[in-house]
């Protein structure tokens, strides 16, 4: 049981030590707690000896933006969303008549990363095959099709694949996904089934569909490493403000299966899409409740 001290007598900095006890004590993964904890971290650092309710919007608006200014607006959207949960937190408990961050919007950076084309991405292809990489080749073709992250893509394996599907837990968010194996993408004239074949023709052994000699799976820095330096090669640097990384063939993915009308907030493991849901059903297997990727 959490004591709240009396009204205006609360530091923000003695408020973060609370705030940091109430995230520590939920069922969340660590990197997720780190990177909470490094959002406080900022707010003890700007305004930690200022008593709750001294700190105005001014305070906070000033915050944030300096941040941003210092190159660093997606970690100044993630103090602003951590501000504002711990503000709504203390006005909760009354320590606070008003949320002070209220005035102040949410910053809306834009993307750092340019975006990959399918045409950037067929010539980047066309190096891993002409470096008689064909493991990383269809690396590239699988996270395309399956328009899965990369770490997810890495840990592919045949156990994966039953009921004409490959099925995959996300590390990142855990949601689980059902990918029919017939599942085509027009762009490239590819299925998953078909890809996961290709794969499984350069390393019929091994423990992952993307394996090295050994069968052991690749690690994502290796998926990382290879993607850049066939994108380097394909492509001169002044192509890009900046460079495109491995994540970007899950964005391209998403754009290419959307015109062909494909269910992407299914098949991306979202759980909030601006597009409607298309067809899709939810079924329980081996007590995970998998989303269906629907083929209409």
């Amino acid at each position: 049981m959490f004591q709240f001290p009396p009204f205006g007598t609360t530091t923000l900095a003695q408020w973060c030590d609370l705030q940091e006890e109430l995230i520590r004590s939920r069922p969340l993964k660590p990197r997720t707690i780190s990177d909470r904890l490094n959002n406080l971290r900022h707010l003890r650092l700007s305004l930690g000896n200022r008593l709750l309710h001294q700190i105005m919007p001014r305070d906070l608006e000033l915050l944030i933006n300096n941040i941003a200014k210092s190159g660093r607006p997606f970690t100044a959207r993630r103090v602003h969303i951590e501000a504002n949960d711990l503000f709504n937190t203390a006005v909760y408990c009354r320590l606070l008549v008003n949320n002070p961050l209220s005035p102040i919007k949410t910053p809306t950076p834009r993307p750092a990363r340019d975006r990959l084309s399918l045409l950037h991405f067929l010539k980047i292809r066309e190096v891993a095959e002409s470096w008689k990489r064909p493991w990383f080749a269809n690396c590239l073709n699988l996270a395309l099709v399956t328009a899965q992250r990369r770490a997810d893509v890495a840990v592919m394996a045949p156990p994966h694949v039953f009921a004409s599907h490959l099925h995959v837990t996300q590390q990142k968010t855990g949601a689980c996904v059902a990918i029919p194996l017939e599942l085509k993408l027009d762009a490239i004239g590819m299925s998953v089934g078909e890809s996961i074949d290709r794969c499984l023709e350069v390393q019929p052994n091994g423990n992952t569909f993307i394996a090295r000699r050994d069968g052991k799976p690749y690690v994502t820095a290796m998926l990382t490493h290879s993607f850049a330096a066939c994108r380097d090669e394909a492509f001169p640097r002044k192509t890009w403000r900046s460079p495109p990384t491995f994540h970007e063939i899950r964005s391209l993915s998403e754009r290419l299966y959307r015109t062909q009308g494909i269910d992407t907030q299914t098949l991306l493991g979202h759980k909030h899409a601006s597009m409607t849901d298309l067809y899709n059903d939810e079924r329980d297997v081996e007590g995970r409740t998998y989303r269906y990727v629907s083929l209409s």
